[in-house]
């Protein structure tokens, strides 16, 4: 989940170009098939441009692949934060 993530998620130019840092939380919701079911932000970086192109890139990531059939619940609830820091970006979650 989080490589597909990775591929398309990208530091906004126009805030790599002032400068602009932030961490955005959210709560990813998926399927048993891998579909997206919801993304909400749980902790605003404060800015709208940062906290969109988060929101955005879980929706261009999906769908994710079915979950293992071992896996006993019909949703699965992703905390991810995503990192914007000049010189790099990050996801970590749990």
């Amino acid at each position: 989940l989080s490589d597909k993530i990775d591929l398309v998620w990208k530091y906004p130019a126009q805030a790599r170009r002032q400068r602009i840092q932030g961490t955005v939380g959210l709560l990813i919701i998926v399927n048993k098939k891998g579909e997206l079911i919801d993304v909400d932000i749980t902790r605003t970086s404060g800015v709208d441009i940062l906290d969109s192109e988060a929101i955005q890139a879980i929706y261009r990531a999906a769908p994710f692949g079915q979950l293992p059939k071992r896996y006993p619940h019909e949703l699965l609830k992703i905390h991810a934060n995503f990192s914007y820091r000049i010189g790099g970006r990050s996801i970590y979650g749990r």
